[in-house]
């Protein structure tokens, strides 16, 4: 009951996020494009988690992304996943990544012109969000010595 409570939360937290950005232009998948670097924080059933990454939106609703999750244990670092999103014309958008053995749905929306994003976990157990800024690419560990 408590993490529906949190996505509840979450999700007016992103609601809030769409009202001062309503006078942005129309979007199309192709406003997604770019490279962003991103943070999501939150739990899977109860257990703490992190992921840092750089997404890559190539413009036609696809996604790869690279990334280091840090779960209850050491960070698995330089993760390669894949994925695919959609885009409304008012800047709201779902996303589907593939991590590793799991698919994880996202809601977010696309503000400041396309250069930056909020998104929020949809899938059960999982309260989940963060937020992306477009740039480039920023290494989220240091190589293996």
């Amino acid at each position: 009951m408590k993490s529906r409570n949190v996505y509840g939360v979450c999700l007016l937290a992103l609601t809030g996020f769409l009202l001062p950005h309503s006078a942005q232009a129309a979007c199309t998948v192709a406003s997604f494009s770019g490279t962003f670097n991103y943070t999501l924080v939150g739990t899977v059933d109860g257990v703490p988690l992190t992921i840092k990454g750089t997404l890559i939106a190539d413009g036609t609703g696809k996604l790869t992304d690279t990334n280091t999750i840090t779960y209850a244990h050491p960070p698995v670092t330089n993760n390669s996943d894949a994925g695919t999103y959609q885009m409304n014309a008012n800047c709201t958008g779902s996303l589907i990544f593939h991590y590793s053995s799991e698919i994880v749905h996202f809601d977010f929306v696309l503000v400041n012109g396309g250069t930056e994003f909020y998104l929020v976990c949809t899938d059960p157990n999982t309260v989940l969000s963060g937020t992306g800024t477009k740039g480039p690419v920023i290494p989220v560990c240091p190589p293996p010595v």
